[in-house]
């Protein structure tokens, strides 16, 4: 469930009581407001960049972004579940039924990059990674991302064993990978064309998601020193 869901079904009269304000079509208003987040958040980080600012950009009332976000950590999750769902990146590790996983993985890893280096969505998603180590609301914000989007996935849809594990080796590798392409900017992965980085990522990712972790050989060697 979305965070405007998650909202909406924690406050069910809110709408019937407070009424929609009037001049905003309801979809025009969130989408023009999480587009505004995105700039908003990229440029100044999640700890500078307030309602206010966001609203004022959107051309709207800082009264319309509470209305339909809540709060300010509420806006920044969506924002960060909007760019995911944008490129429907879960949609594609559901095709492992239907073509090889190591095809599957190496097209995952091309559209993350592509969709992390578009106009917009790289300053919000630097953002996040630069405040994951310190700030306490960026790390829930993420590890609530990783749950829902991707461990829901290879738990409930794909049915892969040992999902949390997977779900954490699979985000540690791109978390990682982001980390040292687009913040600490090293080489040769920051100057690597997308293709060639996806293919040389991909067998990894493919191991994480779909391959034998052998976790009761390690879990047995750990219980008997």
């Amino acid at each position: 469930m979305s965070t405007i869901d998650e909202h909406h079904s924690r406050n069910p009269d809110r709408r019937t009581r407070r009424g929609r304000p009037l001049g905003h079509s309801s979809d025009d208003a969130e989408r023009e407001i999480l587009q505004a987040a995105r700039i908003e958040f990229g440029r100044r980080g999640y700890d500078d960049a307030t309602i206010r600012a966001i609203a004022k950009s959107a051309n709207c009332d800082p009264k319309l972004v509470h209305y339909y976000f809540g709060s300010k950590e509420k806006l920044f999750s969506q924002v960060i579940v909007d760019i995911y769902r944008q490129q429907d990146l879960g949609g594609i590790l559901q095709q492992s039924a239907e073509r090889t996983t190591l095809d599957v993985t190496t097209e995952f890893a091309r559209e993350y990059l592509r969709t992390v280096e578009m106009p917009g969505i790289q300053e919000a998603y630097i953002a996040l990674i630069r405040r994951i180590g310190s700030n306490e609301h960026v790390r829930t914000i993420f590890l609530q991302f990783l749950h829902e989007q991707i461990m829901a996935l290879t738990g409930d849809t794909l049915r892969l064993d040992n999902a949390k594990l997977r779900t954490t080796l699979f985000g540690s590798q791109l978390l990682g990978l982001a980390n040292m392409r687009y913040v600490l900017k090293l080489e040769p992965l920051a100057g690597m064309p997308v293709e060639q980085l996806a293919e040389l990522i991909a067998p990894t990712l493919e191991h994480y998601l779909f391959g034998d972790l052998d976790v009761r050989r390690e879990q047995e060697a750990t219980s008997h020193p």
